[in-house]
């Protein structure tokens, strides 16, 4: 056999084979399950991230600008292709009637893809258009203020729900000042961290009195506030510390990280 033929015949089977593989890529491809078209999830999700923004107050549009900005980076460093993404607003009736204002499951990007079986370009535009854009501008809207400041609550509800319940990692991403003011309990005024403590446990009673955090980091970002006294600092902060104590698994923790922000009224400048 020739040298030119033995080339040819190499050549054929070389196309061959390449055919071969993508046909059984595409007909792997094809008996995948599929994600649920609305929240884009598939049946197990093994990762959730819950973001909390505490909407009682107004926040500077500063710091609502770094919220975003925050939000978006650790769903990009710290979620996968398939982890449910849930996002809360803590407002006046967050007590009652909290759901969130944003939950899907999040998508392929562009660079997950598979360039030899996928369009990657159309796989990000989708990204970016059907995920990234709406939750940014529920990251972005702001919208007040509110008498009452259910934070601990609405951190009970969601740790119990299928936002972040039986995830076998989980991250809670909490904006807010921390002053948590209910029926309940309030750290306004606050005289000593144990009462607010046992206000808390006595309105829990018959159920658990702080969450169980499994395989969770909980990031505690703070809302700067004025006019806070250091008795309610330091009442606040130890109540927090008590509520998120129960921690358990592999990889858990609290991580506090201050937001930027400023208060006050502007002074005129003289002529």
């Amino acid at each position: 056999m020739s040298l030119e033929r033995k080339k040819a015949i190499n050549k054929i089977i070389g196309m061959v084979s390449v055919f071969v593989v993508l046909g059984a890529v595409k007909v792997w491809q094809q008996t995948q399950e599929k994600p649920n078209p609305e929240t884009n999830c598939y049946k197990h999700i093994s990762g959730k991230m819950a973001i909390l923004i505490d909407k009682t107050d107004i926040i500077p549009p500063q710091t609502q600008t770094e919220i975003t900005v925050r939000a978006l980076a650790a769903i990009n460093e710290y979620s996968k292709m398939g982890d449910l993404i849930s996002v809360y607003e803590i407002t006046q009736d967050s007590l009652s009637s909290l759901k969130p204002a944003f939950q899907m499951c999040r998508p392929k990007s562009g660079s997950e893809s598979n360039e030899l079986t996928e369009n990657s370009k159309k796989i990000d535009k989708d990204f970016k258009e059907k995920f990234e854009k709406p939750l940014a501008d529920i990251l972005a809207a702001n919208t007040g203020q509110a008498q009452n400041s259910p934070i601990a609550e609405a951190i009970m509800d969601i740790n119990l729900s299928t936002a972040m319940r039986d995830a076998e990692y989980g991250r809670i991403l909490l904006f807010s000042d921390l002053m948590q003011h209910s029926s309940n309990v309030s750290t306004y005024g606050c005289n000593t961290s144990d009462s607010a403590i046992n206000l808390f446990k006595a309105s829990r009673q018959g159920s658990s009195q702080r969450p169980t955090f499994n395989n969770t980091v909980v990031e505690l970002h703070i809302i700067p506030r004025p006019k806070m006294t250091d008795q309610e600092v330091q009442c606040r902060d130890k109540f927090w510390l008590w509520f998120l104590g129960d921690m358990r698994g592999q990889n858990y923790g609290v991580q506090r990280l201050d937001l930027p922000g400023s208060y006050g009224a502007i002074i005129p400048t003289k002529n």
